[in-house]
């Protein structure tokens, strides 16, 4: 597929600015446009996605179709227990080689990490210090940019129905510990399905 080119009133839109902020912008060397042959400006779909990236915002359905195609995974695991972190690791580098991991150690990093990292599964302890898993997710669920990220929480509290209220806040999974590292892969493995059928879905609906 070639380059898709947006017109600075469409590019306007995007970044939700006026047109002659894109100008503005044009004129600073900070986007780059080619011309028609009318001598219309047209701005490509990768320079447009470039800027967006640089400026740290969320990437409009309009450029997906890049995103999706050179993106990575993002995974973001939030723990405070070491051992958990680095075997969580470790199984994404054996079997899941392609996926961008970060870790956070509690939830108060954690909410850090996310605006900087948008990321597409949490694999998110429920019982740490400071910002507790289910106020991370009542705040992932909340927040624009992160409300489609998958979420797998986890606890070693059992009897207190923390796997009715996580699902209820919105996660999409729970996973007692300890666990098989098997049945995990399984639920990893689950959540990727879950969010390539949801990128078909908006792409068809695009």
């Amino acid at each position: 597929m070639g380059k898709i080119l947006f017109s600075t009133t469409q590019a306007a839109k995007l970044f939700g600015v006026t047109p002659g902020t894109i100008i503005y912008w044009v004129k600073k060397g900070k986007l780059e446009t080619t011309l028609t042959a009318g001598g219309h400006r047209r701005i490509s779909d990768h320079e447009l996605l470039r800027v967006i990236k640089s400026l740290r915002l969320a990437t409009p359905t309009e450029l997906a179709h890049l995103e999706d195609k050179h993106r990575t995974l993002k995974v973001l695991v939030v723990d405070d227990e070491p051992s958990i972190r680095q075997l969580i690791q470790w199984i994404f580098k054996e079997h899941f080689p392609k996926a961008e991991v970060e870790i956070a150690e509690d939830g108060l990093v954690a909410g850090w990490k996310t605006m900087k990292f948008y990321p597409d599964l949490i694999l998110l302890d429920l019982m740490m210090p400071g910002l507790d898993g289910f106020r991370f997710c009542e705040l992932v669920r909340t927040t624009a940019p992160l409300k489609k990220a998958r979420i797998i929480a986890m606890s070693g509290v059992q009897g207190f129905d923390f796997k009715e209220k996580i699902l209820r806040i919105g996660a999409n999974d729970f996973l007692a510990k300890p666990f098989d590292v098997e049945v995990l892969k399984q639920k990893i493995a689950e959540q990727l399905r879950a969010l390539n059928s949801e990128k078909k879905e908006e792409a068809h609906g695009a």
